[in-house]
């Protein structure tokens, strides 16, 4: 799920489209965490429903990432909150890369193992 939303994303942008977060007292499980993951997925491929302008891919992006920035902060340490982090960071580069770059960026393989590995641990 969370991959064929970066893929229709991808897609979208080929086609034509021209937080400090502190700890929590307590951390949560991998399954909670992943279920704030598709969450925020879900709601990223919504936002990009509703503009393909290159100005809303690159606020979907930022605020995904803000949204598993928190759920990275929020889950147990591991595997999981690892590959979260390295997600966010992706991310974050393609929210704030010059629109020329975001598609270049989007597809760079980094980002595609960073997705991949986050989709892996939660099992979509």
């Amino acid at each position: 799920m969370y991959r064929t939303v970066f893929a229709v994303l991808a897609a979208s942008l080929a086609i034509g489209c021209a937080a400090a977060v502190s700890a929590p007292a307590h951390a949560v499980s991998d399954q909670v965490t992943c279920d704030a993951v598709l969450q925020a997925s879900i709601e990223m491929g919504d936002s990009l429903a509703a503009g393909s302008e290159m100005a809303d891919i690159k606020q979907a992006l930022a605020e995904v990432a803000a949204k598993l920035a928190a759920a990275a902060a929020e889950a147990d340490p591991g595997p999981l909150k690892t590959a979260l982090e390295e997600d966010v960071v992706q991310l974050n580069r393609a929210a704030s890369a010059p629109d020329d770059q975001v598609v270049a960026i989007l597809d760079e393989h980094a980002v595609a193992e960073a997705r991949d590995r986050v989709d892996a641990l939660c099992g979509f």
